[in-house]
């Protein structure tokens, strides 16, 4: 019966977090939700908290940041996804705001697949760890 149990809830954690990702350095980031997050993950504009596949607690806001390979794809982008520019950066480096973390980190991860897109990560927040 424990075994069992056991088996059911990673099953269950296994799901969830191959809902949520986000990409570095070419691979996916599994991230794991926590319980804060069961109240209208999908409308909240407070950001979202997870916990990465190597146990550090991060946070998203509704924001991201994008490096465009070419600058006349920016306008494209801003209105295809429906995000806002935050701040432009010099070499095509943007802060973008989505309507809700849940559509910032959507859009990160599939502008990450375009051609025209050096990177795009979601703004995650940190904590920091002093010595």
């Amino acid at each position: 019966m424990i075994k069992q149990a056991a088996v059911l809830m990673s099953s269950m954690i296994m799901a969830i977090a191959g809902e949520y990702y986000y990409m570095q350095d070419g691979r996916e980031i599994g991230l794991v939700p926590l319980e804060k997050n069961t109240t209208s993950v999908r409308t909240n504009r407070a950001p979202l908290r997870f916990k990465t596949e190597s146990g550090e607690e991060i946070a998203i806001p509704n924001r991201l940041v994008v490096k465009f390979e070419r600058a006349d794809m920016i306008d494209a982008v801003v209105e295809k996804y429906r995000l806002r520019v935050v701040k432009r950066y010099r070499n095509d480096l943007l802060l973008l705001e989505a309507a809700s973390p849940k559509n910032a980190l959507d859009a990160a991860n599939a502008l990450c697949r375009e051609p025209y897109v050096i990177y795009a990560q979601p703004d995650l927040i940190k904590k920091w760890k002093l010595r």
